[in-house]
């Protein structure tokens, strides 16, 4: 658990089926896929149902990274698309923005 002055989040970094038991059992601040069982476009916007899910920042980590990739993750209410290899330094700059 990491925290910033007025914010408190539980970093939750997993396959697709895994982030969404996890964020919502938890009401995570930050989820991270990578490694899709199930579609992350649906699990991303099946997040965004939740009402406390506006504060959450959900990021995909994949290995595609043309527009068109980057377009549909968009759509889905992801915060941020990032293209493999990632760093912690990395991440910890999109979910502290």
């Amino acid at each position: 658990r990491r925290t910033r002055p007025g914010f408190t989040f539980a970093l939750r970094i997993g396959n697709s089926d895994e982030v969404l038991r996890q964020v919502l059992d938890h009401e995570t601040d930050v989820g991270v896929m990578g490694r899709p069982t199930s579609d992350p476009r649906l699990i991303c916007r099946r997040i965004r149902q939740e009402s406390w899910s506006a504060n959450t920042v959900v990021i995909a980590l994949t290995g595609w990274g043309q527009d068109e990739d980057r377009r549909k993750t968009g759509e889905a209410g992801f915060n941020a698309h990032v293209v493999k290899p990632v760093t912690l330094p990395m991440l910890e700059k999109l979910w502290l923005e």
